[in-house]
């Protein structure tokens, strides 16, 4: 996992090619000025997810991972805290959405770390 801000001096590559194609188009492109959808940046080989959101109660999240997609996690405004953990073969799904979202939940995770983001933070 990343975590850091788009601010960030990239004087020296320090993630993966496709991180830093999406890190470049998070730099160039105005997102709050954007409406919401879907825009394919790479076909769908790669694309941004663009949606607003009101953070929830912990007790509401359920843990979640992907199969096929990396999730780049990007907050244009406001304030969020996000929890992440380790990954185990062994977690409970509690809802199975691969084939439709690329996305499992889980009833639960272990080690539970919370990550404050505020504008221009990326995970």
């Amino acid at each position: 996992m990343y975590f850091s801000s788009i601010n960030d001096s990239l004087s020296l590559p320090r993630y993966p090619a496709v991180i830093e194609r999406v890190l470049k188009y998070l730099r160039e492109t105005d997102l709050a000025h954007m409406e919401c959808g879907v825009y394919e940046l790479e076909g769908k080989k790669l694309y941004v997810q663009l949606f607003e959101t009101e953070t929830g109660e912990v007790s509401e999240r359920k843990p979640e991972s992907h199969k096929q997609y990396l999730d780049v996690q990007y907050l244009v405004s406001g304030a969020e805290s996000i929890g992440c953990t380790p990954y185990k073969h062994n977690y409970e799904v509690s809802e199975d959405l691969l084939a439709e979202r690329d996305l499992l939940f889980y009833t639960s995770g272990d080690n539970e770390t919370s990550i404050n983001l505020e504008p221009g933070c990326f995970t």
